[in-house]
């Protein structure tokens, strides 16, 4: 299981009339899954002109929340009268790479466009190669390579989701993910 934040995406396709309805249940589902322990924020994205799916952001502090509000009798309530709503359903679970790049909340806008996402990365993992080996190095001199390699690429990995794409995501959010001014709409807690 995670340890650490986690962000489930929910795409639902309504079906013909019921947009009304998803977006009624959309905003109940949103507020009930604020009430549960680890919950970070959701928003709800609604489609362009032209397409049909709305998308459901919800972040929970670790996979364990997440699974918490997933079990819940609450929960299960909802996706049950939601399936009555939509035609297709599509549901990931974001806790590696992909989830240092999500937008800061209530900004409904896509994932940002992969050289943007290969150069933060680049720029931001270049210094802290240089400077966990520079710090670790005299401590892990004697331990043979692999294991001075495993030691140092956790750290580095740790550093990473948990502290230092969060910052540069939140930081660099301007030229990511574009300007605050969203095309789409988009409700949130």
């Amino acid at each position: 299981m995670s340890s650490g934040p986690v962000t489930l995406v929910v795409a639902r396709r309504p079906k013909p009339g019921s947009e009304a309805a998803l977006e009624a249940w959309l905003e109940e589902i949103v507020a009930v899954a604020g009430r549960f322990p680890g919950h970070l924020g959701s928003l709800v994205v609604e489609p362009h002109p032209g397409q049909a799916e709305y998308v459901l952001i919800a972040r929970y502090a670790s996979q364990e929340h997440l699974q918490r509000w997933w079990d819940s009798a609450e929960c299960a309530e909802l996706l049950a009268r939601g399936e009555a709503l939509t035609r297709t359903m599509d549901i990931q679970t974001l806790t590696g790479m992909e989830g240092w790049f999500v937008a800061p909340e209530r900004r409904a806008v896509p994932r940002p466009p992969g050289w943007k996402m290969w150069l933060v990365t680049w720029a931001v993992i270049t210094p802290l190669v240089l400077l966990i080996g520079a710090t670790l190095e005299p401590a892990l001199g004697a331990w043979r390579q692999p294991w001075r390699t495993m030691a140092t690429s956790a750290v580095l990995c740790a550093l990473m989701t948990w502290a230092v794409m969060p910052l540069a995501t939140r930081l660099l959010a301007g030229w990511l993910f574009g300007p605050v001014e969203s095309p789409q709409p988009a409700r949130g807690i």
